[in-house]
């Protein structure tokens, strides 16, 4: 899959050829990696505002980031699981 991941200090913004989304680290609730029969995914749990391609914005729970050429899958995963507990740290 041809994708884009950017990460910043307390967002990540993911395209594909059919989705955009920019997510805050706040309204992630968990991450996990997973294997599937298309390979390796991040499996995000929260809030989430994603724009999709011939449908528009749409709210979900559950976000798929499958593996691409275009980045570090597990460098992704290993950034979100030490932001996400750093920020629900500060939030207590």
């Amino acid at each position: 899959m041809n994708a884009e991941l950017f990460i910043d200090a307390d967002r990540i913004s993911y395209k594909t050829e059919y989705l955009f989304t920019v997510i805050d680290l706040r309204d992630v609730d968990s991450v996990s990696l997973k294997k599937s029969i298309l390979g390796e995914k991040l499996v995000l749990i929260g809030s989430f505002s994603i724009d999709l391609k011939n449908f528009g914005k749409q709210k979900r729970k559950v976000l798929e980031i499958h593996k691409s050429k275009n980045f570090d899958i597990y460098h992704v995963y290993n950034f979100l699981k030490e932001n996400i507990r750093s920020i629900m740290q500060t939030d207590e």
